[in-house]
């Protein structure tokens, strides 16, 4: 964070809005994302405040969420079944995979979205493969 002063600097925050503005168009959709700290926040609060609805004035600040279960219901599907597969969890010996069953098994069957357990399941069940199974 060596040059965070800079950023958090009004002036500089609104000569970089006055050079979005020159570039922005009316008839587009804008997002700004935070990114390293402090550098939207900055642009927001002092260039281009006045040209956001109020109710975003003093809003904290708010990430973007990713679409797991959208992922997991389409082109990540099959991982599903490759990672959380009963008997690799059997043998391993980490979780229950009667348990770890019944989430997939809810998530498909659409009884309720347990998607980001079973994401960190999934991400978890990959770090172990690479991490700790050759070392057991």
């Amino acid at each position: 964070m060596k040059y965070i002063d800079e950023f958090r600097d009004g002036e500089l925050a609104r000569g970089i809005a006055a050079r979005i503005g020159a570039e922005a168009s009316a008839a587009r959709s804008y997002n700004l994302m935070e990114f390293c700290g402090g550098h939207t926040h900055a642009i927001s609060r002092y260039g281009i405040k006045d040209l956001l609805p109020p109710m975003l004035h003093n809003r904290p600040k708010w990430g973007f969420e990713m679409p797991v279960s959208a992922w997991l219901r389409n082109e990540l599907g099959g991982l599903i079944d490759e990672t959380l597969e009963a008997g690799r969890l059997s043998r391993q010996g980490i979780f229950d995979a009667q348990a770890v069953a019944r989430l997939v098994e809810d998530f498909r069957e659409r009884r309720r979205d347990p998607s980001w357990q079973l994401w960190n399941l999934m991400a978890f069940q990959v770090w172990h493969e690479k991490y700790m199974a050759g070392s057991a």
